[in-house]
């Protein structure tokens, strides 16, 4: 079984600065802020061996943010968008999936 190399943008990582701060600021609830965190890294780093086995999204906006070939993984409320190139899944965006049509 072949396993992926996985690699957060910047943006990506800068998505996930955003929810925990929202979560850890404005909600005030520290704990949960990092439980969401180290629960959406594991779910992220899970992507190394099952990536490829998600189908490329059809959704326009996806594809317009992400590029042609984005596929979609759910994550609580979250969408994680991502690439698959070669051995390599580039974690592209993390974004509120109320905002995907």
């Amino acid at each position: 079984m072949s396993r992926y190399i996985i690699v957060i943008s910047d943006k990506a990582m800068n998505d996930i600065d955003k929810i925990v701060d929202y979560i850890c600021d404005e909600l005030k609830v520290p704990f949960t802020a990092r439980r969401y965190h180290d629960d959406l890294i594991n779910t992220i780093k899970g992507l190394s061996t099952y990536a490829g086995s998600i189908g490329i999204s059809q959704s326009n906006y996806i594809q317009s943010l992400c590029g042609p070939n984005a596929r979609r993984i759910n994550f609580k409320k979250q969408a994680i968008i991502y690439t698959i190139e070669g051995d390599y899944v580039y974690i592209r965006r993390i974004i509120a999936g109320a905002l995907i049509l």
